[in-house]
């Protein structure tokens, strides 16, 4: 019976081979278009901005989150792990999630800051206390990667390798162990990686909005320069609610699980729950790729980057010297 079990688990089946070939086709696009945008960054001076280095802190991360992607190792070494040691390894920095747990808990963090530093700069603009630098952003996307490698420590300690069952197993996944502690882990990381951040991104583009549209305090000075801060704004909500919209899901099913194997007091193996997580996986993982999509469509000074790499000659003097950070 328990063989039967394990070769359940290992089977692979044709949505398993869809879902594969559409994670490569999502990591592929989302490496090249998230290496343009660092690209772009790193070769404008004029983009040299406080806001533009955390956006390249965003595609790094994102990258990241597309190379360490669970599904791709997962796929690829089924049924293949040992028991021990090396499987424990394998399993918590290559095939399971708290690597990309680190990445989206950075993802997170740096989309609060850029919250909060576009309110600082359109809602409150004379107050310069909390006010972001070339110099000073570094130690803001530091902290991002600091803080989210601290609440990501217990995933890294709680993922192994299970024999059983032929797979990893992370406290992060279907199989929720209540009697362990880790559903409680599964509550606080979700809170504090995306609950309290999602509270204090949406105050502030809230007063944001609130100030452009309704009381109208906010860019009603230069048309070119304040047209520019708008577009800015709004290209940083537009990837801030895209994120919420495709990892809000996950977030909501792991606390669905959590608290459901906690009230039963054991995990029993449920295909729907497994299927639910993979598709809620990929939408993840599909998020790291949209972002450079987002800046393409909404930003005239990405545009132009992503021609001057392209066309040197002809587009590379075009990016405007616009103050965005």
């Amino acid at each position: 019976m328990e063989e039967d079990s394990q070769q359940d688990f290992q089977r692979i089946s044709r949505s398993d081979i869809v879902l594969a070939v559409l994670y490569a086709v999502v990591i592929i696009a989302g490496i090249f278009g998230n290496s343009l945008v660092i690209a772009v960054v790193w070769r404008t001076r004029s983009m040299h901005t406080a806001t533009n280095y955390l956006l390249v802190n965003l595609a790094s991360s994102d990258i990241l989150v597309l190379l360490w992607c669970p599904r791709t190792y997962d796929f690829a070494v089924t049924g293949s792990l040992t028991k021990g040691t090396t499987g424990d390894y394998l399993c918590r920095f290559f095939i399971a999630d708290p690597i990309d747990i680190l990445c989206l808990g950075v993802t997170l963090f740096t989309l609060t800051v850029l919250a909060v530093e576009r309110y600082q700069a359109l809602v409150t603009p004379l107050s310069t206390k909390y006010k972001l630098t070339k110099k000073s952003v570094i130690y803001a996307i530091s902290t991002t990667w600091i803080v989210s490698l601290l609440v990501s420590i217990p995933d890294f300690i709680f993922t192994h390798f299970d024999g059983n069952l032929g797979k990893c197993v992370s406290p992060l996944g279907p199989e929720v162990d209540a009697s362990s502690g880790k559903a409680t882990y599964v509550v606080i990381a979700i809170s504090l990686n995306i609950f309290i951040p999602f509270l204090v991104i949406t105050f502030c583009y809230f007063q944001i909005l609130r100030g452009m549209f309704i009381t109208q305090t906010i860019c009603a000075g230069p048309a070119n320069v304040n047209s520019e801060k708008r577009k800015l704004a709004v290209l940083i909500i537009a990837v801030t609610v895209v994120f919420y919209i495709l990892v809000l899901p996950f977030a909501i099913f792991m606390l669905h699980v959590a608290f459901k194997n906690h009230f039963t007091k054991e995990y029993r193996h449920n295909e729907t729950d497994v299927t639910v997580l993979k598709v809620l996986s990929f939408l993840i993982i599909a998020n790291s790729s949209l972002n450079p999509v987002l800046y393409a469509f909404q930003s005239e000074n990405y545009r132009r980057g992503f021609r001057s790499l392209f066309c040197p000659k002809n587009s590379v003097g075009q990016v405007q010297n616009y103050p965005l950070g």
